[in-house]
């Protein structure tokens, strides 16, 4: 990844903790970090909207920022508008690499129109876009997890997904939700063991030939080849408990259903990467 993080701050707890977390990913890519205040035409629940809020807003969220990383680049933007489209040009403007932002949490999905000013940066960003639950929680492991559909595999998610495991040292759980096939509804018995685990030895087949070229880009890189007979909606979430992280792709221009219910449900950051 090259470019600038970017981080929104809108004065609550969960952009407190989004910031933070875009401070240690910049200080660890060595890039600079821009922290963007919107002061919204219809602020969401929970944050602030006045301009005399915003400067000492940006101002302290940048001097706790420096005072953990004293040799990283923080500068700070005030903006004004609709939060998702003025994060959006400020991160073009800045050419960011990532835009780091608070997730609405559950109840924020539900009640805000399609997942509010989140959903709508992330749906169409440019550069991958991350984030933070609230109350995110340090994990004793250091594991990045990988969404994967082995049958139409998402590039970037997996490329980005690699390279972050590697330059953090980390083992790459690779997720591939899978399903039995529909022949299976039509047998006129139970589906036996060794039925279920040759259709098994067959996704893993497919989930170890798509990832053999990432394999030999990075051969540093420790994969666990994760099969879970689940829904995806269901698996990847899961996976999420024990993640220091989990990258997944976007699903085109638009969210897939998939990537919609891995930013409700997860418990760890999501790094969502547009598909190009």
């Amino acid at each position: 990844m090259s470019g600038s993080v970017v981080a929104a701050i809108d004065g609550s707890a969960g952009s407190a903790a989004a910031a933070e977390w875009a401070a240690g990913e910049a200080a660890a890519l060595g890039a600079e970090l821009l922290l963007v205040y919107v002061v919204a035409d219809e602020p969401e629940p929970g944050t602030h909207s006045a301009d005399a809020d915003a400067g000492p807003l940006l101002e302290r969220a940048a001097g706790e920022v420096a005072g953990r990383y004293p040799a990283l680049r923080v500068t700070t933007r005030l903006r004004h508008g609709d939060p998702g489209s003025e994060l959006a040009a400020a991160g073009a403007e800045a050419e960011a690499g990532l835009l780091v932002l608070r997730a609405p949490g559950a109840e924020g999905w539900e009640h805000a129109p399609a997942g509010g000013a989140a959903f709508a940066l992330t749906a169409r960003a440019s550069c991958p876009v991350v984030l933070v639950p609230r109350g995110e929680r340090q994990n004793d492991g250091d594991e990045v997890v990988l969404g994967v559909d082995a049958r139409h595999a998402d590039q970037s998610a997996v490329d980005l997904a690699f390279a972050t495991a590697r330059r953090r040292g980390a083992v790459l759980r690779a997720v591939h939700a899978w399903g039995l096939p529909p022949a299976a509804e039509r047998l006129p018995y139970t589906v036996t063991e060794e039925d279920r685990g040759a259709w098994e030895d067959q996704e893993l087949q497919r989930l170890s030939d798509t990832l053999r070229g990432w394999r030999e880009k990075y051969p540093a890189v420790h994969v666990h080849d994760d099969l879970r007979l689940l829904p995806p909606d269901e698996a990847l979430p899961a996976a999420s408990a024990r993640a220091e992280r989990i990258v997944i792709g976007r699903g085109g221009p638009a969210m897939s259903p998939t990537a919609r219910a891995v930013l409700r449900r997860a418990r760890c950051p999501v790094v969502v990467v547009p598909t190009t």
